[in-house]
């Protein structure tokens, strides 16, 4: 109870824009929960994701070639190019691989302050 969207005293973050969404219940309530916050546009998924959208292209893949060489799904790969998702370390490792290139070079030019 509570993890999803809309429960009660729980919010959560659109994909769509970063923004955080109350849940009804507290919408408008003038606590943290009823106010939208945006999540900054140079956060360490952000960085990570346009990395990895550069790479991706250059070496020519489409996110559904990418997908089948790291064992991921399409759609995934396409929340963490948007910054969208948290990407656990196991991941990193299969899309570097997928990629054929250092789990560092996914993080090469990110500058988090």
């Amino acid at each position: 109870p509570g993890s999803r969207p809309g429960v009660a005293g729980r919010g959560y973050v659109s994909p769509a824009n970063g923004m955080y969404r109350p849940s009804k219940a507290h919408a408008g309530s003038g606590t943290v929960r009823g106010v939208f916050m945006p999540r900054p546009k140079s956060s360490i998924r952000d960085l990570f994701g346009r990395r990895l959208l550069e790479l991706r292209t250059a070496a020519e893949l489409t996110q559904e070639k990418l997908a089948f060489r790291a064992d991921l799904d399409r759609s995934y790969l396409g929340q963490v190019e948007r910054g969208e998702v948290n990407v656990s370390i196991d991941n990193i490792g299969k899309i570097a691989r997928g990629l054929r290139v250092r789990p560092a070079a996914l993080f090469e030019g990110a500058r988090v302050e």
